[in-house]
């Protein structure tokens, strides 16, 4: 299995999705440099992770996630510009677009 390099990371650390180690159980996790991936500080190791609130149904809705206090907002990770999420009108699919900076 060869494991791809992430783009981008969600916003917030994988704890704050209740995302923790599949192997331990352990919540000391951080995103892994590699896509479907968290590190696990105590395994020492790459793993897929518990997926926390991402474990089924999880809707797009920017006041629910305000009531949970999480952003699912991205980092672009060879840029370190922020992606936020809107959804499509024609569609209502998620788009993900870069954030314009002061001066654009």
């Amino acid at each position: 299995m060869g494991l791809n390099r992430r783009r981008w990371v969600y916003i917030m650390d994988a704890p704050a999705y209740e995302i923790s180690c599949d192997l331990c159980g352990n919540p000391h996790v951080t995103w892994s440099e590699y896509r479907r991936q968290v590190f696990c500080w105590f395994c020492l190791k790459d793993v897929p992770g518990n997926p926390g609130i991402f474990d089924g149904p999880f809707p797009m809705n920017r006041e629910f996630h305000d009531l949970l206090g999480i952003s699912v907002d991205r980092i672009h990770i060879p840029s370190g510009r922020i992606m936020r999420w809107e959804l499509s009108k024609s569609t209502g699919r998620v788009i993900w677009k870069f954030e314009r900076g002061k001066n654009g």
